[in-house]
């Protein structure tokens, strides 16, 4: 089973997305987490049956396919368009165990401050800015996967951008093992 996962408003691909396959249970069966590209590959099901796919990323809402009919020799390569949305929840741990985490990532001390636009600033203009991007296995932000999901201005994004180049954090971790993920951050300029 595979497809390519894309921010629906751009078709921007989505790095670090992590990918389930549940049973109508809500057994997992298999898990894996998107490519730089967006595209993923999971193990199907070894019995016929109902599921569906989950794309979990931290600070997002949960997306769940329809319930598909699946069975071992169904094969597809579809293309899954995305509506983010920002959580204002924590995952829980069924969903930590989709999204394939056990510790999630943590902002480095001493890393980039933002920078208010002068000419913003100036004029009391105040704002926010809403993105998510894939933070890797060293705990970069791949700039590459910033995709920004809201903002009140272009001069206030720019700044974003350049700060998340310069953030650092200790990755997500599996079984001691460093992951890249998805993540969402607002930042506010008040």
């Amino acid at each position: 089973l595979g497809g390519r996962v894309y921010f629906g408003a751009t078709e921007q691909p989505l790095a670090c997305i992590g990918v389930a396959l549940v049973s109508a249970s809500d057994s997992l069966i298999s898990r894996t987490r998107t490519r730089a590209d967006g595209t993923f590959d999971l193990m199907g099901p070894a019995a016929p049956g109902l599921y569906r796919l989950s794309f979990v990323g931290m600070g997002l809402e949960v997306i769940d396919t329809d319930t598909l009919r699946l069975d071992a020799t169904t094969e597809f390569d579809l293309p899954f368009r995305l509506a983010l949305t920002r959580s204002r929840g924590t995952l829980t741990s069924a969903r930590r165990d989709q999204l394939g985490i056990e510790l999630e990532p943590r902002p480095l001390r001493g890393g980039a401050s933002l920078r208010y636009p002068p000419e913003l600033l100036a004029d009391s203009i105040e704002g926010r800015v809403t993105v998510g991007y894939a933070i890797d296995t060293v705990g970069r932000v791949d700039p590459r996967t910033t995709v920004v999901l809201e903002s009140s201005h272009p001069a206030f994004t720019a700044s974003v951008r350049t700060t998340l180049g310069a953030l650092r954090y200790q990755p997500a971790q599996y079984s001691g093992a460093p992951q890249c993920i998805f993540s969402t951050q607002e930042f506010v300029f008040a």
